[in-house]
């Protein structure tokens, strides 16, 4: 199975968080689409 890892745990070494490849699949088609900037947001509140 593929995904995307997009955190790791900050208490646990051995713990990751992902999503499938399913699960991004249409956010992933949208972005291959896509040609306009977009703002990146405010990631790190």
């Amino acid at each position: 199975m593929a995904g995307v890892v997009f955190a790791a745990s900050v208490t646990d070494t051995d713990t990751g968080y992902a999503l499938t490849a399913t699960q991004v699949a249409d956010s992933a088609a949208a972005g291959r689409a896509s040609d306009g900037e977009v703002d990146t947001g405010d990631c790190a509140a």
